[in-house]
């Protein structure tokens, strides 16, 4: 009897701890179908834009700033859907209307750009702040070079000296700038781009956008711009930095561009206009509506220019523009253009030291070969008497020749021509050979 008893309660004893381990487990793989409360989607937020500027071309304000590629925190984004603009201005000389903190201020709009607080760490300075940045627009005399570009063209000298080196360049500080609680309150949105419109505005890692000018407003209003960029979920970034421009009367552009196809490039020229400052250059492959950045700048009193980038094979579409300010650049429109077919019918340069050794039942050729970039081979020509022969079908392109089909005691004369890849031969060049 008393054995019994200690049987059960030994398998008690061992049940016990196995029951409570099933049981855990149950309630684990129970809680693993549990939903949790939703999580929220990713934010999209664009970074803040920190580079717009603002330039004037004729009766236009062209608005530029980097096509944002992250968030903030340096994810990268999926695009924009929507750029706004916002706008506020202020009549020349007209005294800031920036409201003391606390004093009867109006709250910024949700609409409306937020002003941007300080770094952290930057020192406080009394009165008021502003985030306005100075444009970035090149100027007149300094480099405007689009990639592969050769640089500013400077005016010559008198003869016999070097040419002028170009002036340091002058920087009108315009008109001060709004406070950012006054662009809060008085900014207004006038113009929003779609997904569309921002395709056609980006030109490279840019977008451009472009705003008419008013005569009347010209050297009157003092224009304020900030822009927002809203990312793929609809997050909007904060206002970018604030920039201005004082719209002026534009400057006369060039009359008609003359171009001129040569080896060396493309020589343009045009006449030129009273008073301008110099002439900015731009050029668009024949097949694209807009122009980018300026090709090259001219510094007055130079009107003319060699495109030594252009490739042969291209069609081009140049247009220039008269300068009048340098910062924030002033600019006349692009009135006149020329198109240009830059056609290969230019020949390569010639093959040099071209040597002939007759060896026992053969003539080897040896030359130095062309420079042309766009070389396709070298012909050689084989005189016997009066009669000129071609002795390869395809041009070659190492730098030798073997002729094997000649008699001996005999004399030719052998010519070696460059070709390039249009088929314009270069000046032949000729070596005589007396076979043993």
């Amino acid at each position: 009897m008393s054995s019994s008893r200690l049987s059960l309660r030994s398998a008690d004893r061992f049940a016990l701890p196995a029951l409570a381990l099933l049981l855990a487990v149950s309630l684990t793989l129970s809680a693993c179908g549990k939903k949790g409360p939703p999580l929220p989607p990713l934010r999209s937020v664009p970074a803040t834009t920190s580079d717009l500027s603002v330039r004037q071309r004729g009766a236009q304000l062209l608005l530029e700033f980097t096509y944002p590629t992250a968030t903030p925190g340096g994810q990268a984004l999926g695009g924009i859907t929507s750029v706004e603009v916002w706008e506020a201005d202020r009549p020349v000389g007209a005294t800031p209307a920036v409201p003391a903190a606390g004093a009867g201020t109006a709250p910024a709009t949700a609409e409306a750009p937020k002003a941007e607080a300080p770094a952290e760490g930057a020192p406080a300075t009394a009165g008021t702040a502003t985030t306005d940045t100075t444009p970035t627009t090149p100027t007149v005399t300094e480099p405007i070079v689009a990639p592969g570009s050769v640089g500013t063209a400077v005016p010559p000298g008198p003869a016999g000296t070097a040419p002028a080196a170009p002036t340091a360049p002058v920087v009108d500080p315009g008109p001060p700038a709004l406070d950012p609680r006054e662009f809060a309150l008085a900014g207004k949105k006038v113009l929003t781009l779609a997904t569309a419109d921002i395709g056609a505005a980006t030109l490279g890692d840019k977008v451009v956008l472009m705003l008419p000018i008013v005569e009347a407003e010209a050297g009157v209003t003092v224009r304020h711009f900030q822009v927002r960029t809203v990312g793929p979920l609809g997050d909007r970034s904060e206002p970018s930095n604030m920039t201005r421009i004082l719209p002026r009367t534009p400057p006369a552009p060039p009359a008609e561009i003359v171009a001129t196809p040569k080896a060396t490039g493309i020589d343009l020229s045009w006449q030129p206009v009273e008073g301008a400052l110099g002439y900015l250059v731009y050029r668009r492959d024949a097949a694209v509506k807009n122009y980018g950045k300026p090709l090259q700048a001219v510094v007055a009193p130079a009107v003319s220019l060699t495109d030594s980038t252009a490739q042969l094979g291209a069609s081009y579409i140049y247009g220039v523009t008269t300068v009048s300010r340098r910062a924030p650049l002033v600019e006349s429109a692009i009135q006149s253009e020329r198109e240009v077919r830059y056609a290969d019918r230019y020949a390569p340069p010639p093959v040099s030291e071209l040597v002939a050794l007759a060896e026992q039942g053969q003539v080897r050729l040896i030359w130095t070969g062309s420079e042309a970039p766009d070389l396709a081979g070298y012909r050689i020509y084989r005189r016997e008497g009066g009669e000129l022969r071609r002795l390869n079908v395809e041009p070659v392109t190492a730098t030798e020749f073997t002729d094997t089909n000649v008699a001996s005691g005999r004399t030719y004369v052998y010519r070696v021509v460059a070709v390039d890849k249009s088929g314009n031969e270069s000046t032949p060049q000729e070596v005589p050979a007396t076979t043993r």
